[in-house]
């Protein structure tokens, strides 16, 4: 049984990243954290830009090289956001699931999705193919074409204030 680490570079998406003549594993750029925009400090290499979920490759194309991966939902739940247009955000077309779990709400975010199955107030089911992967949003190109997914928790009801604001 492989590792994650070993696992790691076959499903998760690849950054080629250089800094100051040392190169990065291919996917680390697309885990979860502190894990962009390296700065040089007295300490040695630091990570100053968050990533607050992961980016999973496609791998499935078509004879042009465009992603046919279907995006499930990972768990049950209603679908309460979905931006259709591309140029709205940095996250281009996305969808946001609300899940209950344990009397408390959670939510899933898939992000760069070139097609979108779903629509807000329906109820979706753990598997249930809501999108197709795609490569819109800010600096994604079909080369680096994947999903992105997050969890997250929501602070605030204003969701579609909140999130003009931060991207």
């Amino acid at each position: 049984m492989l590792s994650f680490q070993e696992m790691a570079p076959l499903f998760t998406n690849h950054v080629d990243r250089d800094y100051n003549g040392a190169k990065s594993a291919p996917w680390e750029g697309g885990q979860y954290g502190f894990v962009r925009d390296p700065k040089s400090t007295g300490g040695g290499v630091i990570y100053t830009r968050f990533h607050e979920g992961i980016d999973i490759r496609s791998v499935h194309r078509d004879a042009n090289g465009e992603p046919q991966d279907e995006v499930r939902a990972i768990a049950d739940g209603e679908v309460v956001h979905v931006s259709p247009v591309a140029g709205y955000s940095n996250y281009g077309k996305y969808i946001v699931i609300e899940h209950r779990w344990g009397g408390s709400s959670y939510y899933s975010l898939y992000a760069h999705l070139s097609s979108i199955a779903v629509q807000p107030g329906e109820t979706v089911r753990r598997g249930q193919p809501i999108a197709v992967m795609g490569y819109t949003g800010t600096g994604i190109n079909r080369e680096r074409a994947h999903l992105h997914l997050e969890l997250c928790l929501m602070f605030s009801r204003q969701f579609e204030a909140w999130c003009i604001h931060i991207f």
